[in-house]
């Protein structure tokens, strides 16, 4: 048995990175990223979501937001993950489960277009905001399609569900 570094994590293109400790509290997870790269990520990202033909129409018919309210709250969220501003409080679990048709495909399609934006905005420190990114997708899913229960190590493949770790609960659950 080895031992697993909580700290440790490889992001879905092999780049190591760290997970700091909370006693960084108020610090960037990585040199160089600050308010503005996360203002650009945030609004590059949801500029190509509001583009993308299906994931605006998920956007569109789950938000209990305004557009212009939605990007303040994912701002605030970004801040909170990437330097640890401790600034977002919202809940984000039970928003996601109320979108009507929500599948592990669209996961796929969230984080491949999360993960272009943040190569062509956030140059080095991409790999930090991809990590988290991946790590929120999978937390995400399991609590939408699992809904409790835990899902294996090899269910997801660089942070999307496969379709089979789906139907394999959801075929028990009907049992």
């Amino acid at each position: 048995m080895h031992n697993v570094d909580p700290t440790r994590r490889q992001s879905s293109d092999g780049t190591k990175v760290t997970i700091r400790a909370s006693e960084n509290r108020g610090h960037p997870v990585a040199p160089g990223i600050d308010v503005l790269m996360v203002d650009r990520l945030v609004e590059t990202f949801y500029t190509r979501i509001k583009d993308h033909p299906r994931l605006n129409v998920l956007f569109n018919n789950g938000m209990t937001l305004s557009w212009p309210e939605h990007m303040e709250r994912m701002k605030s969220f970004w801040r909170s993950v990437s330097m640890r501003t401790a600034e977002y409080n919202g809940r984000p679990v039970p928003i996601h489960m109320k979108l009507d048709g929500l599948a592990p495909d669209d996961f796929k399609t969230w984080l491949d277009i999360f993960r272009s934006t943040a190569h062509q905005v956030c140059g080095k420190a991409a790999p930090e905001f991809i990590i988290r990114a991946e790590r929120i997708a999978e937390s995400l899913q399991m609590a939408v399609f699992l809904q409790g229960v835990i899902a294996p190590p090899n269910a997801f493949s660089n942070g999307v569900m496969r379709q089979e770790m789906v139907d394999l609960v959801l075929t028990s659950k009907a049992d």
